[in-house]
């Protein structure tokens, strides 16, 4: 009975969950201004540039973090077909002349007013949003239905897949449909079928690589990058060295010699190998440790709730921001294809900081109403 109490009304959220992100946001952004500053310097003459403008969408984002906080989990349940339409739109809305804008050679990005927003990033929420409530509805035997649950789970995955595929973004579709396919497997989907997914998945990266000839090279600078050593094996180069060259403690916070324009993209897609580069390897398994926390007290809420909506909805957030965290620095380190997949926390970029931080806010919000154990 004290359990059911507990649940209805709401606690302090989960301290523990507040402090890991305070600390990935702090950590974060000191390494940013490390691997921004001298960029700012050179081009805006102000070493400080990025980070002001870190600063401004880190205001942004817990304004928009608190009200995700007080907003009730249930109220995007209700909202949930709406959430997924916008998401649907806003990435749809990249291919439309004059608003879509391209840059590095891929349709990512809408421009309004002069600034510009990455609306994957927001999508992955948006469906995250959508999938907890669309599981949540078909619980037991409705969850395998083939005209139920089944084709139409495949018919989002093959859209996702398809606006993906029109914006060059692999890194991010595969991101997308393993999260789409832990969902799944944790409402309840049948072994068979997620083997079949799983090998649905990987017919679509075939595919996706295969007929993007920039996609193919990237894997063959991947497999041998000294093939090409000054070409498209360069930054993977640069990411090896920068990563080695920490060796076990680090050259020192703030002294990176790979910042001064040896590695590109070092403050967004290969911030990872500056920080390693700063703290070696007592600063990297600090990182690792940080982000496995994160899961922890993420998954003891999803566990701790009594509704499989908040299941499903705790247990999606953090799965996409540990497995994009998981990405980015495997692909730092060689270990996968390079992505383009920002790392949460530390990259440059407002689209990808705002969105990872609504979803904490939500996070917090769901950890309001769990089974209060402690």
């Amino acid at each position: 009975m004290l359990a059911i109490i507990d649940f209805m009304k709401p606690h302090k959220p989960d301290y523990s969950l507040i402090s890991i992100i305070a600390i990935l946001l702090v950590v974060g952004t000191f390494t940013l201004f490390n691997a921004s500053s001298v960029r700012g310097e050179t081009r805006y003459q102000d070493p400080f540039y990025f980070l002001k403008r870190q600063a401004l969408f880190l205001g942004i984002g817990f304004v928009l973090a608190f009200f995700a906080y007080m907003i009730h989990h249930g109220f995007w349940k209700k909202i949930s077909l709406l959430v997924i339409l916008f998401g649907f739109g806003i990435m749809l809305a990249v291919f439309i002349p004059g608003v879509g804008a391209k840059l590095q050679g891929a349709t990512r990005w809408i421009q309004i007013a002069g600034y510009m927003f990455q609306p994957i990033e927001f999508f992955k929420l948006c469906l995250i949003i959508y999938l907890a409530s669309f599981f949540s509805g078909r619980e037991g035997k409705r969850i395998n239905s083939i005209g139920e649950t089944v084709i139409p789970f495949f018919m989002i995955v093959a859209a996702t897949a398809a606006i993906c595929y029109g914006q060059n973004s692999l890194g991010s579709m595969v991101l997308l449909l393993g999260i789409s396919g832990l969902m799944y497997f944790l409402a309840g989907l049948d072994f068979k079928y997620a083997i079949v997914f799983i090998l649905v998945l990987m017919g679509i990266a075939f595919i996706f690589i295969k007929f993007t000839p920039f996609r193919m090279d990237r894997l063959e600078a991947f497999k041998n990058p000294d093939a090409d050593p000054l070409g498209g094996g360069y930054q993977i180069r640069q990411l090896l060295i920068t990563i080695g060259s920490g060796g076990f403690s680090g050259v020192g916070l703030g002294h990176s010699r790979q910042k001064f324009e040896f590695l590109p993209e070092s403050m967004s897609d290969s911030i990872f190998a500056i920080w390693a580069e700063e703290t070696g390897f007592i600063g990297t398994t600090s990182l690792l440790i940080a982000i496995g926390l994160f899961f922890w007290r993420g998954m003891t809420i999803a566990r701790n709730s009594r509704e499989m909506y908040t299941k499903l909805l705790a247990s999606g957030i953090v799965a996409w921001i540990v497995l994009q965290s998981l990405f980015n620095i495997a692909a730092n380190a060689n270990l996968i294809p390079l992505s383009g997949i920002p790392l949460p926390f530390f990259s440059s970029g407002g689209s990808a900081l705002l969105a990872v931080l609504v979803g904490c806010g939500m996070l917090l919000n769901i950890s309001r109403f769990t089974v209060n154990r402690r």
